[in-house]
């Protein structure tokens, strides 16, 4: 069965920390980029009859990985740590491995619930706004009001969930940037977006876009901008 096993045989040169014990490899189907999997080097199904030895082994290889990828990627902001333990509970694999997903803010609508999404409609609380729910300019709902509609209107309150639907917007706003990168007109009407919700960040944190002003100057005068196209081999 080894001999067979997708891990035992054909994933050999493609191990990224190789111990005795265990050892890290991406995921062919990742979830979000670096997408890794902690697979001990013994052949078994469940991770039920993991060993004390193994299991140390993997949980050493889970933090080296974890802080590898931190120093790889910083966008990376958690991470889900899971495992399979059985056909019905998703395992396609008969060698127990250990999923490390790194997660990044925007990645999906809203996070909330983790690993409890694994039944889809069990993911939240029930008290987190819907899935349609976004934050919208000050003016649209007196907009809306005009054109016979009747948009149903919530005032968030609290400054954490504020924050977090302004960094949502602000990854929105840059994804429709990019996509309307080949429309100039369009293109501009985006960059206006972005600095909007920027602005918006600024007001909440308090941050002093005079100070961000001068240092973006500053760092431009020591380090250079883009312009010249250089690309670092690292």
């Amino acid at each position: 069965m080894a001999d067979k096993c997708f891990f035992c045989s054909k994933l050999v040169d493609q191990k990224l920390i190789d111990r005795p014990l265990a050892f890290v490899v991406l995921d062919e189907f990742p979830v979000t980029l670096h997408h890794s999997l902690i697979v001990p080097t013994r052949h078994f199904e469940s991770f039920f009859d993991i060993t004390h030895d193994e299991l140390l082994a993997v949980n050493n290889l889970i933090a080296i990985r974890k802080r590898q990828l931190l120093r790889l990627d910083p966008t990376i902001g958690g991470f889900n740590i899971g495992v399979n333990v059985g056909e019905i509970a998703g395992q396609s694999i008969g060698h127990v491995h250990i999923h490390l997903i790194p997660r990044r803010l925007g990645d999906i609508e809203n996070p909330k619930g983790g690993v409890r999404g694994i039944i889809p409609h069990k993911r939240g609380y029930g008290n987190e706004p819907t899935e349609s729910s976004k934050l919208v300019r000050d003016n649209i709902p007196a907009i809306m009001h005009l054109q016979n509609k009747s948009p149903q209107v919530e005032v968030v309150k609290n400054d954490g969930e504020y924050s977090f639907l302004l960094y949502k917007k602000l990854l929105e706003e840059v994804h429709e940037f990019i996509a309307a990168a080949d429309n100039h007109i369009h293109a501009q009407e985006e960059i206006a977006d972005i600095l909007e919700v920027l602005d918006a960040i600024c007001l909440l944190k308090k941050y002093d876009m005079n100070f961000v002003q001068e240092y973006k100057t500053n760092k431009k005068g020591e380090r250079g901008g883009f312009q010249k196209r250089f690309l670092l081999k690292m």
